[in-house]
């Protein structure tokens, strides 16, 4: 019995121990020293937390250097992160099943939403669930067993998974989907496959927690794509890039002769021996408002990491070249109004994609700048759709104005020509025609199996 009793003392103060080392090393723990902070879930980033988020932003040293050094310090990083990213889909799952069911009026008003920065999460949206994911969190951490840590990761895909899938059954992309199902039965075979091929890339879904007019578009088919990357050359375009865009501003800002930005590391990743489609990947991904990586943590951490601290350092660079040379950057137009690097950048995505299965060139424009049209009428209609009262002519132009719809629409344009021409330089062994259309959404056979018990602490076992 004395013997038991001892084993018992041991192991209770052996689990102790490591969930306050874990506490210790954690960069994350931090967020939770301060319950009543408005950015206790960090709006431009939730799963990494704004005490982490500003270490990378405010580190002026290369990406490389800064990972690096982040897994030295917290050996336990990756188990950290997958346990803020179960604690935070725990917390969301319910409030965007309530967002997928029901009206939404709040996206009408302007004033109604505080942003911290330009797309993020509104502050009004993650407060009233701070007390919910301090909840989760806390007792995740509290529960950590070294010995669980594959399973963790299980769990933390497992979660993932499900709060996309849930972001994908959502009440405004079902209408889409029944949109699209309508426009196939009147379009011949090889056109049939052609709206599945958009909806494949456009990848829409429920824009929660962010509050916008319209779907959320393109990310998952982005992120999906650039995870099928194998890391190390992942890691060696993002290094090509970045270091051609410090190279051009360096040399802009003395006025030397440069190409356009976007021509600049475009011909320095293509010289490396990058793909022109993994070159508009890295920029569809990389000219973002935000990275917008929540469940792709749970999917490969390892991943989601390296294409953060990238994005920080990358997204530093955007602002500052749109800001003193906005008519640089694109490689055939100077816009008199700039549409938004991202909408250009996957205008030419999506040309590129029907390009690359075998649809002609002149398709491939048409469809990048049917993409952004669709897009524009989507979020007219559904902020004039939240306006009480009767929309005239007059409002209809200003609201469209706002939005910055002509932009838009050039974006589509422009973007396509140019992704088309990069595109055509592909080597026909890497033309997609001979791959499948269409994922399948994501069933509950394709994911982990729940966690083995046998491998957990019952405290975690209750909490997970």
């Amino acid at each position: 019995m004395k013997s038991f009793i001892a084993f018992a003392l041991v192991t209770t103060f052996s689990f102790a121990a490591m969930a306050q080392s874990l506490e210790v090393i954690s960069p994350l723990n931090a967020d939770l020293d301060h319950p009543n902070d408005d950015r206790l879930i960090e709006p431009t980033s939730p799963i990494l937390g704004k005490n982490l988020v500003l270490r990378i932003k405010s580190d002026k040293r290369h990406p490389e250097i800064i990972l690096k050094e982040l897994r030295e310090e917290y050996p336990t990083l990756n188990r950290e992160i997958q346990l803020a990213s179960i604690a935070y889909f725990k917390t969301l799952v319910n409030p965007l099943k309530t967002y997928c069911t029901t009206a939404k009026k709040e996206e009408s008003n302007d004033k109604a939403i505080e942003v911290v920065e330009t797309a993020a999460i509104p502050i009004e949206v993650l407060a009233p669930l701070h007390e919910n994911y301090t909840g989760h969190l806390q007792s995740l951490r509290n529960n950590y067993v070294e010995k669980s840590a594959s399973k963790i990761e299980d769990q933390a895909r497992k979660s993932a998974l499900a709060y996309q899938n849930q972001r994908y059954d959502c009440d405004v992309v079902h209408q889409l989907d029944t949109m699209e199902s309508k426009i196939k039965k009147y379009l011949p075979k090889r056109f049939d496959k052609l709206v599945d091929l958009h909806h494949k890339v456009s990848s829409p879904e429920a824009a929660f927690p962010r509050i916008q007019f319209s779907v959320n578009g393109f990310t998952q088919h982005v992120f999906g794509e650039l995870f099928k990357i194998p890391y190390a050359r992942l890691s060696g375009i993002l290094k090509v890039v970045y270091e051609a865009q410090v190279e051009w501003i360096a040399a802009r800002e003395l006025d030397k002769p440069v190409e356009r930005y976007f021509t600049a590391f475009e011909k320095k990743a293509t010289a490396a021996g990058y793909l022109p489609r993994e070159i508009l990947l890295v920029l569809a991904y990389s000219t973002r408002n935000m990275p917008s990586l929540d469940v792709q943590y749970g999917y490969d951490t390892e991943k989601a990491l390296l294409l953060e601290v990238y994005f920080w350092k990358i997204h530093t660079h955007r602002d500052y070249v749109t800001k003193k040379f906005e008519k640089d950057i694109f490689p055939n137009a100077v816009m008199k109004r700039n549409p938004g690097l991202y909408h250009y950048a996957t205008s030419a995505l999506m040309a590129c994609e029907v390009r690359l299965h075998g649809y002609s060139g002149a398709m491939a424009r048409l469809m990048a700048l049917g993409n952004k049209i669709g897009y524009k009428v989507h979020k007219l209609i559904g902020e004039l759709a939240g306006k009480e009262g009767k929309k005239g002519i007059k409002e209809i132009r200003e609201t469209a104005k706002r939005q910055a719809f002509g932009p838009g629409v050039d974006a589509g344009k422009y973007g396509g020509s140019y992704g088309l021409k990069l595109c055509k330089t592909t080597p026909k062994e890497h033309w997609l025609k001979n791959e499948p259309t269409s994922a399948p959404k994501t069933n509950e056979g394709d994911v982990p199996s729940e966690l083995d018990a046998d491998d957990l602490s019952p405290e975690l076992e209750e909490v997970l």
